[in-house]
């Protein structure tokens, strides 16, 4: 896609984004949010969020995107009604938040559990509850290759497909054993046990199919993270999507 070329979708990881929206524990007793309210109640105290300031990675990000579709669910103006504060990384979110200089995030795990551990932060809507609007159609993790690369070279790309689906496989089939060998290979030295099973318990189920399906690739279209794209029908998705691996 970028200066001209072609770009194909090979494989998925993950059917959603595990994004969430968390709210800081000060905004949250202000309002009067608890953990325990429902969807519906959570959506009738958001719409007085007005002036609310809401983290995000970038102008752009799917953090960004996402951040102005819970607005708009909301009932908010996302240019108006709210304050869209990019912080740069997905780690500088804690540091905003713990300084007051935003009342929510949009993040991914384990970030979001981290925010909830070490500051009280509560998690508003989730997307894999599917309540944040549309988002629960965008595909997480996918890989992308150059179409030439793909062409040119089909019995490597068959060959690391294989091997990424078997450890897809492999999570599927044995969530408990993949999140200990996750946890001691990345996460033993920053995230204490007992919080790293709640955050894998909670992510674990994003985990589901190597398929890349085409509602998906729309989605991303009709959330507007394609730039200068709102019509999937402009994009000839059938020539991206590649599931022949």
């Amino acid at each position: 896609v970028g200066r001209g070329q072609k770009l194909k979708v090979v494989m998925g990881q993950a059917m959603y984004h595990a994004l969430f929206f968390l709210i800081s524990k000060d905004y949250a007793a202000k309002h009067g949010v608890t953990e325990d309210m429902s969807f519906e109640q959570r959506l009738a105290i958001g719409k007085n969020f007005k002036g609310i300031r809401c983290g995000v990675t970038s102008p752009g990000s799917v953090t960004d995107h996402c951040a102005r579709r819970v607005m708009i669910q909301l009932g908010l103006d996302p240019a108006k009604d709210a304050q869209i504060v990019p912080v740069q990384s997905v780690e500088n979110t804690i540091a905003a938040m713990a300084n007051g200089t935003i009342d929510a995030m949009v993040i991914p795990s384990p970030t979001a559990e981290k925010a909830q551990f070490q500051l009280g932060a509560i998690v508003h809507f989730s997307v894999s509850k599917n309540e944040i609007s549309g988002f629960g159609d965008v595909t997480g993790h996918v890989m992308e290759a150059r179409t030439a690369d793909v062409e040119q070279r089909p019995d490597l790309f068959r060959s690391m497909i294989r091997a990424e689906t078997r450890a897809l496989r492999y999570i599927v089939e044995n969530p408990k054993d993949a999140g200990e060998l996750l946890y001691k290979a990345q996460f033993a030295t920053t995230i204490a046990p007992d919080e790293w099973r709640t955050i894998w318990d909670r992510n674990v189920r994003q985990f589901k199919s190597p398929y890349v399906t085409r509602t998906s690739l729309e989605a991303w279209i009709t959330m507007g993270m394609v730039p200068g794209v709102t019509d999937p029908k402009a994009i000839d998705l059938g020539s991206v999507l590649d599931m022949r691996f």
